[in-house]
């Protein structure tokens, strides 16, 4: 079984193929996406995109995380390659598609009396192109809009954060779990607006500590939020600045439940355990 794919599964791939043993490879984001244009995606670089390719051609059992990773129309931007998914930059797929979602464990420090109005968005800002791979471009847009609320970054190297950033964005660093999870709990939006996604842990963090997603039109996280928070249907800035002033307008302690809902009721652990056993066995 080997997570993701890349450099590190081309070679347990040719040997399962090589000698009729089962590979089971799980494909996670990167390996599904190719966006040239923010330098991110296996498939642009010649090398690791064959590796990539020649990997799902030889496994036994291919598992995305989720059903959009096989392919899907992009409309969140004009992207050099309008339907993602890694169908669309691989040959031959000789094996089984299984898909197992990602499960989460209910968090058990949940507070939704003493919420403030605020936004958060756990980045990893530890290479140039997260700026605008992550929205984070976006969101140091729009936040001088909404001047009465704070805005957290968490995740930022220091040596990339050269970008000008607004009065009410805070800028954090990496953080030890318990102050993410107290920040968690302390705001009420959480932000996802991605220009690739897989199947984001963080947002699923996020909505199972009660905070309302806003996400971008990318992959799984649609469906992820479906039914408990909002959508930003393409990259722009009024257009989110609208979808956020139209979240203000509802109930907000209504919304925290149903994101937490949504996760507890549809992401489990033991239902992905569940899937990787009938997946290994069959």
């Amino acid at each position: 079984m080997i997570q993701f794919g890349g450099y590190h599964s081309f070679l347990p791939c040719l040997f399962g193929y090589l000698f009729n043993k089962k590979t089971v490879l799980i494909l996670g984001g990167t390996d599904c996406a190719s966006f040239p244009e923010f330098n991110y995606g296996n498939y642009r670089k010649k090398v690791l995109g064959f590796c990539t390719r020649k990997s799902i051609e030889w496994a036994k059992i291919i598992v995305p995380v989720h059903k959009a990773m096989v392919d899907y129309p992009y409309t969140y931007f004009e992207a050099k390659y309008p339907r993602q998914g890694f169908k669309n930059f691989t040959g031959k797929v000789r094996g089984k598609i299984e898909v197992a979602e990602y499960g989460f464990e209910p968090s058990k420090q949940v507070n939704l009396t003493q919420r403030e109005i605020g936004f958060v968005c756990i980045a990893g800002f530890n290479r140039e192109n997260i700026y605008y791979l992550k929205g984070l471009d976006l969101i140091c847009k729009i936040a001088p809009h909404f001047p009465q609320y704070p805005f957290s970054i968490i995740g930022a190297k220091g040596k990339y954060v050269n970008y000008p950033v607004p009065e009410n964005v805070n800028i954090l660093p990496f953080i030890h779990e318990d102050e993410k999870i107290a920040i968690l709990n302390k705001y009420t939006f959480y932000f996802q607006l991605s220009l690739s996604e897989g199947f984001p842990n963080a947002l699923c963090e996020a909505m199972v500590n009660g905070m309302i997603a806003i996400v971008s039109d990318v992959c799984s996280m649609p469906d992820i939020v479906n039914g408990a928070g909002f959508v930003l249907k393409h990259r722009d800035e009024k257009e989110l600045i609208a979808l956020i002033e139209k979240t203000m307008l509802e109930d907000l302690e209504v919304l925290s439940v149903k994101n937490i809902e949504k996760i507890k009721t549809h992401y489990q652990p033991e239902n992905r355990k569940k899937r990787l056993l009938e997946i290994i066995n069959s």
